[in-house]
């Protein structure tokens, strides 16, 4: 995904080889080695795809390789499928969600304000 083409950006000297291990749990935990370098690629383009995803499906540009450019050519019409399905359906309720919003506005309803409960 991004800089996956381009030149490698130097890792922080922080985290770079030291003798003092105590470094060594932060930057496992930030897929380093013990050069700096990145151990996880893979994991880290998926983690992108997955962001690009969220960014396009809340309409926001994504930072897009050419690789990924079609496949978020064909999620978009989903997306704006899904996007569309939500918004006619954000006031509609399943049948159970109806009876517990009717029981618990008849069961609050002696209560100032109980009667208007929603989920």
């Amino acid at each position: 995904m991004l800089n996956s083409d381009g030149p490698r950006i130097s890792p922080p000297r922080s985290l770079k080889i030291s003798t003092d291990k105590t470094n060594e749990p932060f930057r496992q935990a930030l897929g380093l080695d013990e050069n700096g370098n990145s151990t996880c690629n893979e994991d880290r383009d998926e983690i992108l795809r997955y962001l690009n995803l969220q960014l396009i499906a809340n309409g926001y540009p994504a930072a897009l390789t050419d690789a990924d450019r079609t496949f978020a050519e064909v999620a978009k019409g989903l997306l704006e499928n899904h996007r569309q399905k939500n918004r006619l359906l954000v006031n509609h309720r399943c049948p159970a969600d109806q009876r517990i919003e009717r029981f618990l506005q008849s069961h609050f309803s002696d209560v100032p304000g109980g009667g208007d409960l929603k989920f």
